[in-house]
């Protein structure tokens, strides 16, 4: 068995290995070693594209590589095939790399009035997430989930949302059981009132219907009475008593 290697900036074209047969011939026919004019395949970098020059990486061809959004290339971009004498076709820079973007934090945006967020931490990442939520007897408006949105700085997706009182509701309970609840206090506090007031009139107008007596004297002649006068039996005889029912 028979083993052929190249010189560096060469590189074998045919059968490696060549065996010896039965017959005494060789496996194959011998190799030749041919100069290396292209660079091999470098790879790809995780979280990128790259654009190529060409379909093949011969010599002077180039590579570029593209970071996908949010993530950050660290070393060269562009990479050159090119030859450096007998050692063959090498790449200009080694293989570069995507890392994730650093991005300033988000910070809190608020709870509002009656409100409820997943979390109260003051700083969150690129990416996170905020849920909100209303305390029972309120309606949310606007967005329930906002997301912090990467950038220089990183800002949030939306403003916080808006719990509004629920005008169906009032403590668990419709405003119409509400109103009934007050018509039926007012029915067991004022009816009473009333009937009370009813009755005292009542009584009081039949207390002032009774009839009143009273008796009317007749008037005496004193235009015709001077100091000299003295009492006559006969006209104390005249006075008469009489009596009326008056009512009010």
């Amino acid at each position: 068995v028979v083993t052929y290697q190249c010189y560096p900036g060469y590189q074998v074209v045919g059968s490696e290995l060549l065996m010896c047969q039965w017959d005494l011939t060789w496996s194959g026919d011998l190799p030749i070693c041919a100069r290396v004019v292209s660079c091999t395949d470098p790879g790809k970098v995780e979280n990128s594209r790259r654009v190529l020059s060409g379909p093949h990486f011969t010599v002077a061809s180039t590579i570029q590589y593209i970071c996908n959004k949010g993530f950050a290339l660290s070393g060269n971009s562009l990479l050159t095939c090119f030859s450096r004498g007998s050692s063959g076709p090498r790449w200009s820079q080694k293989l570069p790399r995507c890392l994730p973007e650093a991005f300033e934090p988000c910070r809190h945006p608020g709870t509002p009035t009656y409100g409820i967020p997943s979390s109260r931490k003051i700083q969150f990442q690129p990416r996170e997430t905020l849920h909100y939520s209303c305390q029972a007897g309120h309606q949310l408006l606007g967005e329930p989930v906002l997301h912090c949105v990467p950038g220089h700085p990183s800002q949030w997706s939306d403003l916080p949302p808006v719990c509004k009182a629920n005008l169906g509701e009032y403590d668990g309970h419709s405003f119409q059981d509400f109103r009934l609840d007050r018509v039926q206090i007012a029915f067991v506090v004022f009816i009473p009132i009333l009937f009370l007031l009813v009755t005292g009139i009542y009584f009081f107008s039949k207390g002032q219907k009774k009839p009143v007596q009273l008796s009317l004297f007749s008037s005496l002649p004193y235009e015709n009475i001077t100091g000299e006068s003295t009492f006559d039996p006969s006209v104390n005889e005249t006075m008469e008593t009489r009596q009326y029912d008056v009512s009010i």
